[in-house]
């Protein structure tokens, strides 16, 4: 990994999808802040960035060749819009409503005992209201017209695209509910002590702090995935249907 001290985070996970998980260890925002370097973001974070480079390392050396993570950056833009639909998209319409459940539960139980599962309950509930309109805008507005984009290029049919640039308004609100929904998962994170289960967590608890773990490492993969992959191209695609039209 010659000269990665001086590429962002993003790039990094771009060219090596692998490393999302030794970011995620370290607390490094690869998604909201994934225009920082390695450099800047070590520092920022005040980590010795010899060993995170280790373990980058490391984790690159542990890839199976004949079984390499996926590169999005190589999809094309219709396939990546269904990839986040199917796996993205699906998984927290389904796992939001259970870890609500999960954490509603837990702070009546243990919340005396544990007056942060109360705050942690009403952020999620937050996130969870914001998320939920935040899916929809994507499915009704903003992943259609990527598509449209798509099938344009493909069918050379550029007229719809003479007009106006549409698509930069929308990715500006996404990119904001982005950084909104990451700020409450982080406090989420802090107010747990990073998931850190007490003695006496019962079943469930350690069930809502599992999930939560889960969903905080799957939000960032999924706000990488847009902010720095899908969106860029998408812009890309839509400057090069108006400069042909």
């Amino acid at each position: 990994m010659d000269g990665i001290e001086s590429k962002t985070l993003a790039q990094i996970v771009i060219a090596e999808p692998e490393a999302a998980a030794v970011f995620e260890k370290y607390a490094l925002d690869f998604c909201c802040k994934g225009k920082q370097t390695l450099t800047d973001a070590c520092a920022a974070a005040e980590l010795d960035i010899k060993k995170v480079v280790r373990d980058l390392d490391a984790a690159a050396k542990k890839v199976d060749k004949n079984h390499p993570p996926e590169h999005f950056e190589k999809m094309e833009l219709d396939a990546l819009v269904n990839h986040l639909l199917q796996h993205h998209h699906t998984y927290m319409k389904r796992s939001m409503p259970i870890i609500h459940g999960h954490l509603q539960k837990i702070a009546g139980v243990h919340g005396e005992r544990h007056p942060e599962l109360i705050e942690i309950a009403g952020l999620f509930d937050q996130m969870q209201m914001d998320l939920e309109q935040h899916l929809l805008k994507e499915e009704e507005v903003l992943f259609p017209y990527v598509k449209k984009l798509v099938q344009a290029k493909h069918e050379s049919d550029h007229h719809h695209f003479n007009k106006t640039h549409f698509i930069a308004n929308p990715i500006s609100v996404m990119m904001n509910e982005h950084e909104r929904a990451g700020e409450l998962m982080d406090m989420i994170h802090e107010k747990s002590g990073g998931f850190d289960l007490p003695e006496d967590a019962c079943a469930t608890y350690k069930a809502a702090y599992h999930e939560l773990e889960v969903f905080e490492k799957d939000l960032h993969l999924h706000v990488h995935l847009e902010n720095n992959i899908l969106f860029p191209k998408a812009k890309a695609l839509e400057n090069v249907l108006f400069l042909v039209s």
